[in-house]
């Protein structure tokens, strides 16, 4: 890994903070470079140090050259005071924040670098889409570089695609985590034991996953693959794609979650 300006500083780590500082441990980051502002104090990777406030952190550390906005989108209004304080002209500001607009922020923090940045929980295993977005071009390079050990990033050109980030794959695990359960809990209905069924349904979705990803077809073609007429798979897609069952719902989910994204940005 290349070397990072550091402290970097995380304010909030729950679930996304978390699988994101997990990702630059596991691919060799030093825990030091990490410091954690969390009120709960919850259990962290040995050697990322952990401040119950921002005053206790400012108390033992310079401002952050990396400031990670890990909280829930609701509390930035009453935290603004708080994080404008740990800051200096030099801080890079990284918000995770769903439905927290670009510009939201710039107004915010007039004179700091500004990233926003969606990843999901595979950033822990460096496996994440991270649908990034920023006027800040000058620090591109070094947003490319801390983004590599958790996946692939991929810039959009307007804010405003960050809803569509944000519900496809920022939210995406959460539908396909159903999805594994769903098929698990069929296999059980129709006659296999619990640990059983999971097991074929978790590695079916991880095969069929990296095949779609290693395969020059599209994943439309790779079921076609999968599919002899009047076969087995024929019966199952015939109710999948009954009145174009599926992709309605799928994208009625996608939706719901834009929808959602956009009204976090007018909450403030």
């Amino acid at each position: 890994m290349k070397q990072w300006p550091e402290p970097i500083l995380f304010l909030g780590c729950g679930n996304m903070g978390g699988a994101i500082l997990r990702g630059w441990l596991n691919a060799g980051a030093s825990p030091q470079k990490f410091h954690v502002i969390s009120p709960s104090r919850r259990l962290l990777p040995d050697g990322v140090r952990v401040y119950g406030s921002s005053a206790e952190y400012k108390e033992q550390m310079l401002a952050p050259n990396i400031l990670i906005l890990a909280i829930k989108p609701q509390m930035l209004e009453r935290c603004m005071n708080d994080i404008a304080s740990l800051l200096d002209k030099d801080t890079i500001i990284i918000s995770l924040l769903a439905g927290i607009s670009y510009a939201q922020l710039r107004v915010s923090f007039p004179n700091n670098g500004i990233v926003r940045m969606m990843p999901n929980l595979s950033a822990e295993i460096g496996k994440s889409p991270i649908g990034i977005y920023s006027n800040d071009s000058s620090i591109s390079p070094l947003i490319d570089d801390i983004s590599a050990p958790l996946g692939r990033a991929l810039w959009v050109e307007q804010d405003s695609h960050m809803h569509i980030v944000t519900a496809l794959a920022g939210s995406g695990p959460a539908y396909l985590f159903r999805f594994i359960d769903a098929l698990a809990r069929a296999g059980t209905s129709l006659g296999l034991d619990d640990e059983s069924a999971l097991i074929m349904a978790k590695m079916m979705v991880d095969g069929a996953s990296d095949l779609a990803n290693a395969s020059t077809n599209t994943p439309r073609e790779l079921a076609e693959k999968v599919t002899s007429k009047a076969g087995t798979t024929a019966a199952g897609l015939e109710q999948l794609d009954d009145e174009d069952a599926l992709q309605q719902l799928i994208e009625k989910t996608l939706k719901a979650a834009h929808d959602r994204s956009i009204a976090l940005s007018k909450l403030r």
